[in-house]
């Protein structure tokens, strides 16, 4: 798990993030501070519409991408790693979509 924090006007180049190994990781990506303003952009895709507390799940290891802080408030991102080829990993994301979603 990690956190990022990044400034009012703070930019991040584009880029991917890399694993030591072929088990197809991605990451849970909580934005827990997002004000109007803030951009998070993907080769191919352009710009995720990310609203503050929304949760995705982010190819950040094979697609670039960069993000942009064009508010006033400092931005603030919680990632967390998984192996989503894990069992217990994939039941854990498929119980919370049917518990927050298919009601």
């Amino acid at each position: 798990m990690n956190t990022y924090f990044l400034p009012p006007g703070g930019y991040v180049f584009p880029h991917r993030d890399y694993s030591h190994d072929d088990l197809s990781l991605a990451k849970i990506y909580i934005a827990a501070r997002w004000k109007e303003g803030n951009e998070f952009g993907v080769y191919g895709c352009g710009n995720i519409p990310i609203k503050e507390t929304d949760v995705f799940l982010i190819n950040n290891y094979t697609l670039p991408h960069w993000v942009y802080n064009g508010s006033n408030d400092t931005r603030l991102v919680i990632d967390i790693g998984a192996n989503l080829n894990s069992p217990k990993i994939k039941k854990i994301i498929e119980d919370s979509f049917q518990k927050n979603f298919c009601k």
